[in-house]
């Protein structure tokens, strides 16, 4: 696959490990129009555009259907989100951002992501967010200024810590629509985005 050359390199790093306490069954294994969740975010990602794609995981299941696409899939066995992110962290080389993806929201398109891509070459030690009118969530694609601190999350702290910590350095990228920020947290969640014309 040809790499864009032109722009700064920039990492992605795919979040595959939640416990879907809410959901019941393993949620990112869940059927959402023929596709397992997992599928649907890897089939959302723009590889033309990143130096790397890392997928971290605790499930082996998800390590196989990694394994059709360019992502190099790291299984581990740690509980917490900060975790997963740290473990991210610590495979990905010396880019200049890198976007954390998270693997719950189905409707987000790989238009989006491009845009923030592009985004962040302009604002290249901004952190960039996706949002939609007054609504902000998720991917972030955070500056290397601030991989150390993504590294050395404290118990209890995720991603949106080091967001809140830096709020003044934030640019939003608005989606296509609000349902690209919408996460399946319950199986009532998956409902109802099934009924959104894809």
């Amino acid at each position: 696959m040809k790499k864009n050359k032109q722009a700064f390199d920039v990492s992605c790093i795919i979040m595959a490990s939640g416990a879907s306490t809410r959901f019941g069954d393993n949620k990112l294994l869940a059927d959402f129009h023929g596709r397992t969740l997992v599928e649907r975010v890897l089939d959302q990602i723009p590889f033309d555009l990143f130096k790397e794609v890392i997928l971290v995981t605790r499930y082996i299941e998800i390590r196989e259907l990694a394994k059709n696409y360019p992502v190099v899939c790291i299984l581990h066995d740690f509980p917490r989100q900060r975790d997963t992110i740290r473990v991210g962290m610590e495979h990905i080389t010396n880019t200049k951002g890198c976007m954390l993806v998270t693997c719950d929201q189905p409707l987000r398109t790989i238009d989006s992501l491009r845009k923030m891509y592009h985004m962040f070459n302009q604002h290249p030690t901004s952190v960039v967010r996706l949002g939609y009118h007054d609504l902000v969530g998720n991917p972030v694609l955070f500056p290397n200024r601030y991989y150390e601190e993504l590294k050395n999350l404290m118990p209890g702290q995720r991603g949106l810590d080091v967001i809140k910590a830096h709020k003044e350095n934030i640019v939003i990228v608005q989606a296509n629509n609000k349902y690209e920020l919408a996460d399946v947290d319950t199986p009532y969640d998956l409902m109802n985005l099934l009924n959104i014309p894809d």
